[in-house]
């Protein structure tokens, strides 16, 4: 019986500390987190200016090199002027 006792109360401890530590790791996790990004975020500001620059300047090259199509009205008359398209073969 007594063997069964300090079993069960052992048992007892080791799920109050787990329980115990359930509770507590979110919370320093979140404290490390947060610690961590404050310390990184004068990189992350400057990357994040570079990487707006760099976006900018992908758009720009691409909307100059994007192709001309004819533009069409309602009625499907296509209009072709300054295109490739009217060049006679």
């Amino acid at each position: 019986m007594k063997k069964s006792k300090k079993l069960f109360k052992s048992l007892g401890f080791i799920g109050i500390a787990l329980c115990a530590a359930c509770c507590a790791l979110p919370i320093v996790a979140v404290l490390a987190g947060v610690g961590t990004l404050t310390a990184l975020s004068t990189y992350f500001e400057w990357a994040g200016i570079a990487a707006l620059v760099l976006a900018l300047g992908f758009f720009g090259i691409y909307f100059m090199r994007k192709k001309k199509v004819p533009s069409c009205d309602v009625d499907c008359n296509c209009k072709t002027e300054g295109t490739e398209l009217t060049k006679s073969k």
